[in-house]
């Protein structure tokens, strides 16, 4: 599909395609090449801990008003060292409301657990303007 779009689309913005067709080609690149691919910010991260939880939510803008985070997916390192995953959907604003307050007690949890907050949240100072700068490298804790 070639950028820019030379039609508009019946259903959605023209960006949402054009995004989606640059993820498409990444990982098709990842594929060919035979390692992950990625470009801009996750070059910015910091480098992969056992501690990590991985965030997906997933929600629907359309439902009553201001819309509904129906599934507040995460995957972790189990106590084992095995990959863990929780899928909390949400059907109402009080399941939002309680997946929500469920997952924030998780990440308390772990980070009691750990000693301390988790990488990202420990390095960022939202007051400070060098927090909005991206590093050179990535870093660890």
């Amino acid at each position: 599909m070639p950028l820019p779009l030379p039609w508009k689309p019946d259903r959605g913005a023209v960006q949402s395609y054009e995004k989606i067709r640059e993820q498409a080609r990444i990982q098709m690149e990842g594929r060919i090449k035979g390692r992950v691919v990625h470009e801009l910010g996750l070059a910015y991260l910091p480098q992969p801990s056992p501690g990590d939880v991985y965030l997906d939510l997933e929600g629907d803008p359309f439902v009553g008003e201001g819309g509904l985070e129906f599934l507040f997916g995460y995957a972790f390192a189990g106590g084992s060292g095995s990959q863990s995953y929780t899928a909390d959907w949400a059907l109402s604003r009080a399941e939002e409301k309680a997946a929500f307050e469920r997952f924030v007690d998780f990440v308390i949890g772990l980070m009691i657990h750990d000693g301390g907050p988790p990488c990202a949240l420990n390095s960022a100072n939202p007051t400070s303007p060098e927090s909005t700068q991206p590093r050179s490298e990535p870093q660890g804790c």
